[in-house]
């Protein structure tokens, strides 16, 4: 019995800290994500900044870190590090960190490459919080079952 008042304490910050960070996305019975962030950028978009700062080094035959993001399926393939974005969570995604929070700078301006701007950063941000859609609006993970993230 002594586990369990170990282990119920932590569950619930998982599970509470798993609804707070997607924003409040709402799930029916029916697996129906609901987010009410329909208005956020485009992954053509985002798209358009990966192309412009990320492609040369993680996009076509290159794939450094086993990450491309030449196209959405690609993102959702993750790296070699595993997940770089985590739909409706920013602040837990990896490109986010990556991008932002770097020891010895952002990437890739700690590779001798332009940072990026402030402007792209909250294009990439809006993405992520907004779901991450797909050109056609699918959100990756939509239909998963029993699917929790904990940081």
């Amino acid at each position: 019995m002594r586990w369990i008042r170990g282990i119920l304490p932590a569950a619930f910050l998982v599970v509470v800290g798993a609804c707070a960070a997607t924003g409040g996305v709402a799930v029916d019975r029916a697996g129906t994500v609901s987010t009410g962030l329909n208005d956020g950028p485009s992954f053509d978009s985002v798209a358009g900044i990966f192309e412009t700062r990320c492609n040369r080094c993680h996009g076509g035959t290159q794939a450094d870190a086993g990450l491309r993001l030449d196209s959405w399926e690609h993102v959702f393939r993750g790296s070699d590090a595993g997940e770089v974005v985590i739909p409706f969570a920013p602040d837990h995604s990896l490109l986010v960190e990556l991008a932002t929070k770097r020891i010895g700078g952002a990437h890739p301006s700690e590779a001798g490459e332009a940072a990026m701007t402030t402007a792209e950063m909250a294009t990439i941000r809006k993405w992520i919080e907004g779901g991450a859609q797909s050109p056609s609006g699918e959100i990756a993970f939509r239909g998963a079952r029993d699917f929790v993230y904990a940081a």
